[in-house]
C-alpha cells in the first residue's frame, strides 16, 4: 500500500471519529442524566428498535476495526458472529418498515354499512312513539277542525252531556231510582 493512500484513510478515520465523538456527546451518562432506556421510552417501537440496532451496530463495527488495527484475527472472533446477528435484525427492521410503509387503513364500507343498520334498529324499538298532541282553543293559530250543522252526536255522548254537566231531571231521577233499589 502507498504510504500517501494510508494517510488519507488515517484522516478519514480522524474524522469519521471526531462525528462519532459529537453523537456519543449526546448519549452522555453523567450521574444526574437519564438512562437511554429512558431517552428512548419516549420513541415509538420501531424507531426504538432501530435506534438501538444502529447504536450496537456502531459499537461492534468500531471494536471489530479496534481488533482488525492490534493484528487478531477476527475471521474466527465472536465478534463477527454478533456483527452478524445485528445485520439479521436490521434487515428485520427493515421488512418490517416495508409492510407498514404499504399498509393504508382501508375502511370496508359495506361492513360498516351493515354495522350501522344492526346498531340502529334496536334504538327504534326502545323510544316511544310520540305523536302530536294539539289543543283546541288554547291557540288561534291551531286549526280546528270544523263540524258541519248536519253531524250530531250520537245518543251516547248526548247522555253523557247531560249526566256531567246537564240538568236535566231525567238524569237525576234515574240515579235516584237505581239508589232506591
Amino acid at each position: 500500500m502507498d504510504p500517501e493512500d494510508v494517510s488519507h484513510l488515517s484522516d478519514q478515520v480522524q474524522i469519521d471519529l471526531e462525528k462519532l465523538e459529537k453523537i456519543m456527546a449526546e448519549f452522555d451518562m453523567g450521574p444526574d442524566s437519564c438512562s437511554l432506556a429512558e431517552r428512548t421510552s419516549k420513541l415509538p417501537l420501531l424507531d426504538r428498535a432501530q435506534f438501538y440496532i444502529t447504536l450496537s451496530y456502531a459499537i461492534l463495527s468500531t471494536l471489530f476495526s479496534s481488533l482488525k488495527l492490534q493484528g487478531v484475527d477476527t475471521s474466527s472472533h465472536p465478534i463477527l458472529k454478533e456483527l452478524d446477528r445485528v445485520k439479521m435484525y436490521s434487515k428485520k427492521i427493515k421488512n418490517i418498515e416495508e409492510l407498514t410503509a404499504g399498509r393504508t387503513l382501508k375502511v370496508d364500507q359495506e361492513a360498516a354499512g351493515r354495522f350501522l343498520k344492526a346498531a340502529l334498529v334496536g334504538n327504534q324499538d326502545k323510544e316511544p312513539k310520540r305523536g302530536i298532541h294539539t289543543r283546541f282553543g288554547e291557540d288561534p293559530a291551531i286549526n280546528k277542525p270544523e263540524r258541519s250543522d248536519a253531524e250530531e252526536p250520537t245518543q251516547k255522548k248526548k247522555k253523557r252531556k247531560q249526566s256531567k254537566g246537564g240538568n236535566s231531571t231525567k238524569t237525576k231521577t234515574k240515579h235516584k231510582q237505581k239508589e232506591d233499589e
